[in-house]
């Protein structure tokens, strides 16, 4: 004689509500919203409530598509790197030489004066931030060994085609440079003058023989 089980409303409840279907949201609308929510408070800043709130998902749902927090800021850090942060490197990847260093400070002066640059750089901040483990470490190292890359080949184009004179080597210049460029993001989120910021960044692009 087959035995029968009767499940409580409550456990069916329980396993409609948890059933796999399919997502009813926009992944990438959700990172986006949660970027800028991590860009103007922080990883530490951002609690799961703000985050649910900005995203307009309730922490289940966040926790089932994401699988946590770190996990969330981790996909909001790479749409930042392809998103901002790239529209500020795109001619290092793009351009030769000089031309590439120019238009790069070019697009760096543009970005501190937008409005944006009131929150610095997500990159930035996130290196600032307490440990946040080895994805995130990994993230943020892997955009300034870009970036110096970068600089390093393009400041070697320059010397090559004869539109810069040599100072040093450079690897130095991709390193000051580098410095450089945080310390402007820094100064920016800091409410420093922009005025002051903007003539740093033509003064750096004397210095380079850029001018």
């Amino acid at each position: 004689m087959a035995v029968r089980f009767r499940l409580s409303p409550l456990v069916l409840d329980y396993m409609v509500q948890n059933m796999a279907r399919p997502r009813e949201f926009d992944e990438g609308e959700v990172i986006a919203k949660a970027m800028e929510a991590f860009w103007s408070h922080g990883y530490a800043g951002a609690s799961v409530d703000e985050l649910a709130e900005a995203t307009g998902l309730n922490r289940s749902s966040l926790y089932n598509a994401f699988g946590g927090k770190l996990e969330l800021f981790c996909a909001a850090l790479d749409r930042y790197r392809a998103g901002p942060a790239n529209e500020v490197i795109e001619p290092l990847l793009s351009e030769r030489g000089a031309t590439a260093l120019r238009r790069f400070l070019a697009r760096l002066m543009k970005f501190v004066e937008s409005p944006a640059a009131c929150r610095g750089c997500l990159i930035v901040n996130t290196a600032m931030e307490p440990e946040l483990g080895p994805q995130v470490r990994q993230r943020v190292r892997g955009h300034f060994e870009l970036l110096h890359r970068c600089i390093e080949r393009s400041y070697g184009e320059a010397i090559c085609d004869g539109e810069v004179r040599p100072k040093e080597n450079p690897d130095a210049v991709a390193q000051w440079l580098v410095a450089f460029v945080r310390g402007v993001l820094v100064s920016a989120a800091s409410h420093v003058d922009v005025d002051e910021v903007k003539n740093s960044i033509r003064m750096t692009r004397r210095q380079l023989g850029l001018a």
